[in-house]
């Protein structure tokens, strides 16, 4: 009588082989948040990762004792309850089964509050994300993470507010972005980056982001996300100088350089070499590098690019002819190379060219000079000799 009186307001249900719920009284009905659970399936009711126990549990009651399930209620969406299932005179074919819940949610629910709050506070000192709430007043409070990644000690707040350690380059931006996100015309996947000024004076990267919840009571105010991306920010400046470097190397060089595809194809050119062929980058670019070499050295040059690309030469140096777009002939040295991409894998040539025009004339004037009467210009005594 005892164990009837302590079970009172248990959910009690009647349910066919079949799953099939055939009975249930107005507990089960108010446990289950509807009121037209018969003819429904049991296991529609419960957690999608309780159901397969449970239907074990009703396919042979007799092995297993209570069990503490979930279920899915409609109007709360969902609640825990213990399962106890009855297998007095059970008869797996023409028989039912007798299954009573007790609801278990409000004596779950404060301790799972309790782990949760814990949980939830826990994490929120541990973050390496800067949380801050800024209240309608200019009032803010931030997370622990604030002091101790920009070097302050707990509890230090800034005279000037905390706008006062954003860069003054800034300022203006993250203004705006706040005022924006107080608008609604912000979301909060939408981050500004603004410098801040740590404790050692010096200023770090982040990625801000925000939300307004000063209608939460549980907030007020705008909840203010600021993710390090020093590191970050560092790494992109460092590309971004390499490149700067690298164009202005490759923009001022008195060297003619071009990026060769692997197709032949000129993909960019300085204006040293444009100058030595007397062309354009417009009239360079998309070229092949046919069009600007000599007939006769074009199939060396072809050759050294393919080996190249097979990794059966890596670097090449080969004088060559180049033909200026008026006709005349300029001899290069040239110094080609290919790029590989991360894996590996040809991605471009890079070609250096000097214009040695100017070395060839001088070397067959002396050579001229070596083998030829200076008087009458006739072949002399040595170059006879060569010739005999």
């Amino acid at each position: 009588m005892d164990n009837e009186e302590e079970r009172a307001d248990d959910a009690r249900l009647v349910v066919e082989p079949s799953g099939k719920i055939r009975e249930a009284d107005d507990s089960a009905e108010r446990l289950f948040g509807r009121s037209n659970l018969i003819g429904a399936p049991l296991l529609e009711h419960l957690h999608p990762t309780d159901r397969r126990i449970v239907a074990s549990i009703l396919t042979t009651p007799q092995q297993h004792g209570a069990r503490v399930v979930r279920l899915i209620d409609q109007g709360l969406g969902s609640q825990v309850a213990e399962l106890h299932v009855s297998y007095d005179a059970w008869d797996p074919i023409k028989g039912s089964i007798n299954v009573s819940l007790r609801g278990l949610s409000t004596f779950v629910a404060p301790s799972r509050t309790a782990y949760n709050t814990a949980r939830l506070e826990k994490l929120f000192l541990a973050s390496t994300d800067i949380i801050t709430v800024l209240m309608p007043d200019g009032e803010w409070n931030a997370s622990p993470a604030g002091t101790r990644i920009l070097g302050h000690q707990p509890g230090y707040e800034p005279e000037g507010g905390l706008l006062s350690l954003v860069h003054p380059d800034d300022l203006e931006r993250a203004a705006v972005a706040l005022s924006e996100v107080a608008g609604g015309v912000r979301t909060q996947r939408e981050a500004v980056r603004v410098r801040v000024r740590a404790a050692d004076g010096e200023y770090m990267h982040f990625d801000c982001s925000g939300q307004d919840l000063t209608h939460d009571p549980d907030v007020g105010g705008i909840v203010i996300v600021a993710r390090d991306v020093t590191g970050e920010q560092r790494a992109e400046d460092e590309r971004a100088d390499a490149e700067a470097r690298y164009r202005a190397t490759f923009e001022r060089s008195p060297l003619g350089i071009a990026m060769i595809g692997l197709d032949g194809l000129v993909i960019e050119a300085n204006d040293s070499l444009c100058r030595m062929v007397g062309r354009d980058q417009d009239a360079l670019v998309g070229k092949t590098v046919d069009d600007i070499v000599h007939p006769s050295d074009r199939v060396p040059l072809s050759e050294h690019l393919a080996n190249q690309q097979t990794g059966a030469l890596m670097r090449a140096s080969e004088t060559i002819r180049l033909v200026h777009e008026d006709g005349h002939t300029v001899w290069a040295l040239t110094d080609t190379s290919v790029i590989e991409h991360a894996d590996g894998s040809p991605a471009y040539h890079i070609a250096l060219v000097a214009d040695i025009t100017d070395r060839k004339r001088l070397e067959a004037r002396l050579e001229h000079q070596a083998f030829h009467d200076s008087l009458t210009g006739l072949p002399n005594r040595a170059r006879l000799g060569e010739l005999l």
